[in-house]
């Protein structure tokens, strides 16, 4: 256990320097209700120089989350390095505090630490130590000049079960943090989306652990996965996708990643347009994972038609489809997207490509 200096018991107990300097005290009495207050401090979590609770050493003497919302501040320096994970960058030796809360029904929650005061990181835990969640860099905030600041959107607990929320940094850093955490509230998305009758489905199970995502992760994936797409007579085909989380509930964005073959030249056009803001590529493929062609890039804002169009030479691509920033915090689980493909046909089929309809492609969306 950590040992509390004497000048903080005194300060946790209402007494003064200056009563142990000779000036007499009103009572020789210590409230009884102080004493029990500095023993649950001391098992539960440790006061700063103001006398405030702050989080536990260690899973063992975790402070409770009684309730939401709840906020808690206080400073990460005076305690050990007891716990780090991976996400994605690990080798942590800062000192880290632990809070714990058991929420009595299904609950999904917000952790924040995004207006901390120095580089974080936050991991939630089970009752038997396994990690849920893990977060390094999803936010900033206005006490910090770098957007290091960690949160974890939108984790569902179980009822009834233990869980402990680790307050943690980067590399050896410590300092100032404020956590909040409260239930929930997904945003309604920007826009409506309307899969046309025939597209089709990407299926990949919706707000699911893909920590290595087995559906269509591509070069992300280990091992490398794809979803192939096949051609139609017509040259035209239309995929209707969602965005799902992929790091244990840090909101790292998912990349979807469908592989075509293209048998004659042609001129090819994609587009895609998503209830977040997306990038779209065309990736030229040389030596499967270990080499290939990222030049045929686009981005955009949300709810608007994002396009690609190239003329290919015979060979396997990708079409690659996110969200248009690294984390993925702010895309609600579930959030879609309709890619439209045109020039793609089977062997044989013409080469020159159907021209693109604005207006087809606006009218996926109201």
């Amino acid at each position: 256990m950590r040992i509390v200096s004497l000048l903080t018991v005194i300060a946790f107990l209402g007494l003064t320097a200056a009563a142990f300097a000779g000036t007499p005290l009103t009572s020789n009495k210590v409230d009884s209700s102080a004493l029990r207050a500095l023993k649950d401090a001391m098992e539960h979590g440790y006061p700063d120089y103001a006398g405030r609770r702050v989080g536990g050493e260690d899973m063992a003497n975790a402070t409770a989350i009684p309730g939401l919302p709840f906020t808690d501040s206080g400073n990460t320096c005076q305690f050990l390095d007891n716990y780090d994970e991976a996400c994605p960058y690990t080798d942590s030796t800062s000192p880290d505090v632990v809070y714990f809360m058991k929420p009595p029904s299904d609950i999904e929650v917000d952790i924040s630490l995004c207006n901390s005061y120095y580089d974080t990181k936050v991991y939630v835990y089970d009752a038997a130590g396994m990690a849920v969640a893990c977060n390094d860099d999803a936010c900033d905030g206005p006490n910090y000049s770098s957007p290091y600041l960690s949160c974890i959107q939108c984790l569902q607990l179980a009822g009834g079960q233990t869980y402990y929320i680790v307050v943690d940094g980067y590399g050896g850093d410590c300092g100032e943090y404020i956590l909040d955490v409260s239930e929930c509230v997904p945003p309604d998305p920007p826009c409506d989306l309307v899969c046309p009758e025939g597209a089709i489905l990407e299926q990949e199970p919706e707000c699911f652990d893909l920590l290595n995502d087995v559906w269509n992760g591509g070069c992300n994936s280990d091992p490398p996965v794809f979803q192939t797409l096949q051609p139609d007579c017509d040259g035209s085909i239309v995929v209707c996708g969602t965005s799902a989380y992929d790091y244990s509930g840090s909101g790292y964005r998912d990349t979807d990643w469908y592989e075509i073959i293209l048998t004659e030249a042609t001129e090819l056009t994609l587009c895609v347009v998503a209830q977040f803001a997306p990038q779209i590529l065309i990736v030229e493929v040389f030596d499967y994972c270990n080499s290939y062609d990222t030049s045929r890039i686009a981005w955009g804002p949300a709810c608007e038609p994002v396009c690609l169009t190239d003329t290919l030479e015979p060979g396997k691509y990708w079409l690659w489809v996110g969200p248009d920033f690294y984390e993925n915090g702010n895309v609600p689980c579930g959030w879609g997207y309709i890619m439209t493909v045109d020039g793609f046909y089977p062997p044989g089929g013409p080469s020159a490509t159907k021209e693109t309809s604005w207006g087809a492609v606006k009218g996926l969306y109201r």
